[in-house]
């Protein structure tokens, strides 16, 4: 490659020249890719002003958000109003499945055998007055 250019030089004041020329000339923008780069260039900049602009905090920066997004703003707010009212039936579902039935929970009935056996362990754990004032706790 040192070879190349050793043998190949370009004259510094062609280069110059030719630089000259380029830089005189005023862009042509007949292809598509330049027209595509000065409108992708064109809202980058717009993007960041906008950007720059919201976060001043200017209203108009708010009421352009809102005119050009009101259809997907009335979607979503109807979205969040279904979900909300379907949430609150949920609940008041649950809510009713929770209440306390009006009928409560009862022993089984004893026979007269099992009544007698609980009296008499109840019994036995009783003491005699006079046994009482024998022993100090």
């Amino acid at each position: 490659m040192i070879q190349y250019l050793f043998n190949n030089t370009i004259n510094q004041t062609i280069l110059i020249d030719e630089l000259y020329k380029h830089t005189r000339t005023p862009p042509s923008l007949t292809s598509w890719r330049d027209w595509v780069d000065i409108l992708s260039i064109g809202l980058f900049l717009i993007m960041v002003i906008y950007v720059f602009a919201c976060r001043a905090g200017f209203s108009l920066c708010d009421r352009l958000f809102i005119f050009f997004f009101r259809p997907i703003l009335n979607r979503i707010q109807q979205q969040q109003l279904h979900q909300s009212s379907e949430q609150q039936q949920q609940l008041q579902q649950q809510q009713l499945q929770k209440q306390p039935t009006s009928i409560y929970p009862t022993a089984p009935p004893l026979n007269t055998s099992e009544q007698l056996r609980s009296l008499s362990k109840i019994a036995d754990g009783i003491q005699p007055s006079s046994n009482r004032s024998k022993n100090t706790f």
